[in-house]
């Protein structure tokens, strides 16, 4: 009877363990391996979500940050395209096979009132506190970046993944600051985080840099095979 128990409680495990490696799966538009076919770099992830999920499937130290990209005089800036990365729990943003490309990294589209949801893990330190990097294309502008430091409120504290980092000021004193509490269903959040785009900093000079990598790792699709020489 015992063993019969066992039994179904390891069957039972192991569907639930199998429904979400398939959810995990289903929320990836992707192979995860660059050299792929169909690969897509971070940057170059087509999407019109207004949220996206870095880390589908993971129930651990989940973050939230939440967003609003605005121009000079707080208008809305929808369908944006935001690539945005951070550090994984260990502070590392690429692998030791791929050390260049973040891991830890998508694309999500501005909605209709400039705002966006992303999902993830609580970003661990590279250095300083810990922080979410932010690229958009701008017209007149091009690619433009912009980085978001986190710290715990008074009541939360602590943030997993980091080290001698206590509350932060009671404020948010700037838009490269942003509180995070830990809310009721376990998931650390930020407040909605107005940012103004004409104060982000002109990254141009990665666009090549990006076009670049994506040749090297990224293998189309609707190119096909190579016609033989034959």
């Amino acid at each position: 009877m015992v063993m019969r128990h066992a039994r179904k409680l390891l069957l039972h495990g192991f569907v639930i363990a199998v429904a979400l490696g398939t959810l995990a799966a289903s929320n990836a538009d992707w192979p995860q391996k660059p050299g792929t076919l169909g690969y897509r770099m971070p940057w170059n992830r087509p999407t019109q979500d207004s949220v996206v999920d870095l880390l589908p499937g993971e129930f651990v130290d989940r973050f939230e940050f939440r967003g609003r990209l605005v121009d000079q005089r707080n208008r809305p800036l929808p369908g944006l395209l935001v690539y945005v990365y951070h550090a994984d729990r260990k502070g590392m943003y690429g692998s030791k096979q791929y050390p260049t490309i973040n891991t830890m990294a998508g694309c999500v589209r501005t909605g209709p009132g400039g705002g966006f949801v992303v999902r993830t893990l609580v970003p661990g330190q590279y250095e300083g506190a810990p922080h979410m990097h932010f690229e958009v294309p701008i017209p007149d502008r091009g690619r433009c970046a912009w980085f978001v430091n986190f710290r715990p409120d008074a009541e939360t504290r602590v943030l997993p993944n980091s080290y001698n980092r206590g509350p932060g000021y009671a404020e948010e004193i700037d838009e490269h600051f942003a509180l995070v509490h830990l809310d009721r269903d376990g998931v650390y959040r930020t407040s909605w985080r107005v940012l103004h785009t004409q104060r982000w900093s002109v990254a141009t000079v990665l666009d090549s840099v990006y076009a670049e990598m994506a040749r090297k790792y990224e293998l189309a699709p609707w190119r096909g095979p190579k016609p033989s020489p034959h």
